[in-house]
């Protein structure tokens, strides 16, 4: 079997022999768009051993963006609505502009590192100041990937060239947290304003902004002090679905303080008055604990602006609305509750995943430890 690597201009492209046709006549085969000589190289002999065994696939004739609606026809089924409308956003504003013109078979490596760099340089779609995060090119490339990883399994295509392109690799990005004193003071502010319940809500329970608007009078126990969380709330293209925890650890039953018991109470009879009040325009079947006037969901993306402004007469630094959570875990963790604990409640799969995430939050933690245990050991 022969084949040969090619330096074509500013790039390196492979030619090999795939067979003879009817008339016995050789046929070969051209990729082309390699960055490198040793990532050409590394392709011939891949193709070439994919010919000899017998699997080597003739590439599609389709468009790139062609296939990305099919795989994304398929792929809607697969996922969450609401992780399906950040996959569309990403295939309509970030991958099909730039290289849906292609064919599947002419998609190289070369092209998907020259498509990173146009969305690291050029403006952001939605017209935010700025360019792109790191973050969400990797979340292009993860798509790619996945796209990619199905159409070698349809025969489309021999190999996935974004496995031979880096990752992007965005920045942590640094966790804000309230003191207990901050937050205090943010509870104190929003106690007139009529969604204090659902800030406190988020401040007491370490539960998902989702899962908080998802919560029904019928998951909370006024009695017990307790709220079971079984579903959550997203918001999609034409209206909202209300969907299960993401994770069997995300259905757990949640303690919570009786000053919290004593709003919600508040809240309830508030809710019965406006049902009364407004009668058959009163949405009774969602049973919602926060909600609008009429029983309708709320929709977290319309009330962040008197979040912030309710962070600004208390003074304390902004966080976004999902901070409340990581400040709730945070907190207790400097409390000295059980991580096992904290995991519970905020329906983490296994405690390491709380720890890996808060400990560097909590500076001394680690001599904390060894003076009690010291305390213990030797009196």
């Amino acid at each position: 079997m022969r084949g040969s690597v090619v330096k074509r201009g500013s790039t390196w492209s492979i030619v090999f022999d795939i067979g003879r046709d009817e008339q016995g006549k050789r046929k070969q085969k051209w990729v082309g768009g390699f960055t490198t000589k040793k990532e050409a190289q590394a392709a011939l002999a891949e193709q070439v051993t994919a010919v000899e065994k017998g699997s080597f696939v003739a590439p599609a004739n389709q468009t790139f963006a062609d296939f990305l609606n099919e795989w994304g026809e398929q792929k809607k089924l697969q996922v969450r609505p609401s992780t399906w409308r950040s996959y569309e956003w990403t295939l309509n504003y970030h991958i099909i502009p730039h290289i849906g013109h292609l064919k599947l078979k002419q998609i190289t490596p070369n092209h998907i590192e020259r498509l990173y760099k146009q969305l690291r340089e050029s403006p952001r779609p939605d017209g935010k100041p700025g360019n792109l995060s790191e973050r969400t090119i990797l979340h292009v490339h993860l798509i790619l990937q996945n796209a990619l990883d199905r159409a070698v399994r349809w025969n489309l295509i021999g190999r996935n060239p974004c496995k031979l392109v880096d990752a992007p690799r965005p920045k942590k990005v640094e966790m804000k947290v309230w003191s207990k004193e901050q937050l205090q003071k943010f509870i104190a502010v929003s106690s007139e304003d009529e969604l204090h319940h659902v800030f406190l809500l988020l401040a007491t329970t370490g539960m998902r902004i989702g899962e908080v608007l998802g919560l029904r009078w019928s998951d909370v126990d006024l009695v017990n002090c307790k709220v079971t969380v079984q579903q959550q709330l997203s918001f999609v293209k034409g209206g909202y679905v209300v969907q299960p925890p993401k994770t069997r650890s995300g259905n757990r039953t949640i303690p919570v303080p009786n000053q919290v018991i004593d709003v919600l109470k508040d809240v309830k009879k508030q809710q019965d008055f406006k049902r009364e009040f407004f009668g058959e325009d009163y949405q009774t079947g969602l049973d919602f604990v926060c909600c609008t006037d009429k029983g309708t969901p709320l929709y977290h993306g319309n009330f962040t602006a008197r979040w912030n402004s309710l962070i600004q007469k208390a003074g304390i630094p902004r966080i976004r609305i999902h901070d409340i959570r990581h400040t709730h875990a945070s907190l207790l963790l400097q409390q000295g509750v059980n991580p096992k604990v904290v995991a519970e409640r905020l329906g983490h799969a296994n405690v390491s995943i709380t720890l890996d995430t808060y400990t560097h939050l909590l500076p001394g933690i680690q001599e904390k430890a060894v003076d009690t245990f010291a305390k213990e050991l030797f009196g």
